[in-house]
């Protein structure tokens, strides 16, 4: 069986954002003032257009967030763990930085400084991150998953 192009190529020769619906939390700790959160897959979609919106493929990696002078409030429940294989499958959330809203998006590649809050959402439970910074690292090789067509 031979891959489509898309399945072939890198995620990262195009546009790219993780969708937090979809992707999957195991661990949220606190190293020093920093809030590591480990994602063992996120959903990364991939555009030559928008991500999320228009055409493209869906891969999963995995991936460690980093919020520097993290403040975090909210738990998750363990049945949510337990359901899921030992992780937490994420419905909802969105990032905003310095005031600007990105709903149930983070961008890649995601670097900043300024005022940063993450609100996650699993099994009707939100915990809310917020802090002075964010950094994003994908670990390993993206692993093709799907092709994403627009609704409309």
């Amino acid at each position: 069986m031979r891959k489509q192009e898309n399945e072939a190529a890198s995620p990262y020769a195009q546009n790219c954002c993780i969708e937090i619906h979809d992707s999957e939390l195991d661990d949220i700790s606190l190293k020093g003032a920093d809030a590591v959160l480990h994602f063992p897959k996120v959903y990364v979609h991939s555009s030559a257009g928008r991500p999320s919106i228009d055409r493209g493929t869906g891969w999963g990696q995995e991936a460690v967030l980093r919020i520097g002078n993290a403040m975090i409030t909210g738990v998750f429940l363990e049945e949510s763990r337990t359901a899921n294989g030992g992780v937490h499958s994420l419905w909802d959330g969105a990032l905003t930085i310095d005031g600007t809203v990105s709903d149930n998006l983070v961008p890649i590649p995601l670097d900043v400084h300024g005022a940063v809050e993450l609100e996650i959402q699993c099994w009707g439970e939100t915990v809310r991150i917020s802090g002075d910074s964010a950094r994003l690292e994908l670990i390993g090789e993206p692993k093709y998953i799907e092709r994403f067509e627009p609704e409309n």
